[in-house]
């Protein structure tokens, strides 16, 4: 089949691209290092001493947390601002990162220079793409939201259980599950028309819907193998994790090397996906 045959293709494309799949695992680690920094220092100054963070080493204390949130609120109000400035910050860095990937996956080159010249060149035309699918998403998740919500108020008022509301909230979760690789799909098409043709933004998000609508059971498919494989992959290298035992300072750099290569996994399980669908449909 086309979607076995695409997926193949996009996997062994896509292996190839270890150095961007680096360095964006790189940049990612120094955004989220920031937050690890401060969660660090405020839980140095609050329980650093005590008993409880050696309870933390051990793994999650739900009771220690939840002193730590209720006796130390404004630390923790703290360390929720840098995440969420942090977030902020790298959603402004995504479509650095989506442009130089992209660009590179089209060229064919695991170019470290190429993902840093294009991602500078076309930043601003993939800001505007990525701003305008994240509103087109808000408002699918607003919907869904209001949706859900009736259906849940309507079927604890008009059935005898929650079984029937909860159903119909599992197939409302589907659909939107369904909605977003769509949207995911048409954005990376409508990334590919920016990068290839020169199309202007609402031409080329208009392309990329056409053709996720044209091929919707292709691209339905490619993304559930990619779901698939990636979460797969995730179990298995995170169960690896927790398998480490924390003991010491060896243990703890080993444990923390592995969620480094679980993101490298992840971020090359993804361009992967991109390869199938930036250059496969279009051979």
């Amino acid at each position: 089949m086309k979607i076995f045959k695409s997926t193949y293709t996009g996997i062994k494309l896509g292996a190839s691209f270890w150095k961007i799949s680096s360095i964006i695992t790189l940049l990612q680690v120094l955004l989220t290092s920031l937050v690890g920094a401060a969660v660090w220092s405020w839980m140095g100054d609050t329980i650093g001493h005590s008993v409880g963070f050696n309870d933390l080493i051990k793994g999650y204390n739900h009771d220690v947390i939840q002193d730590l949130i209720n006796h130390q609120s404004a630390g923790y109000n703290v360390v929720l601002k840098i995440s969420l400035w942090i977030l902020f910050l790298y959603i402004l860095v995504s479509p650095f990162i989506s442009a130089g990937t992209i660009s590179c996956i089209i060229e064919g080159k695991d170019d470290i220079k190429l993902f840093l010249a294009k991602g500078s060149s076309y930043y601003f035309k993939f800001l505007s793409l990525s701003l305008l699918f994240l509103i087109i998403h808000l408002v699918f998740i607003a919907l869904f939201g209001v949706l859900g919500s009736m259906i849940l108020q309507s079927g604890l008022e008009s059935y005898a259980t929650e079984v029937p509301a909860l159903r119909m909230i599992f197939g409302l979760i589907i659909i939107y599950a369904i909605i977003v690789i769509m949207l995911v799909s048409s954005s990376l098409i409508a990334k590919r028309e920016l990068l290839v043709n020169g199309s202007g933004l609402f031409r080329a998000v208009g392309s990329g819907f056409k053709f996720a609508i044209q091929h919707f059971f292709y691209i339905l498919g490619i993304g559930i193998i990619f779901l698939l494989i990636s979460s797969i992959f995730a179990y298995g290298l995170n169960a690896v994790v927790n398998s480490v035992v924390e003991n010491g300072f060896v243990m703890v750099m080993v444990a923390l090397i592995l969620q480094i290569l679980i993101i490298w996994v992840r971020n090359l399980i993804r361009i992967m996906y991109q390869v199938t669908l930036v250059l496969n449909p279009f051979k």
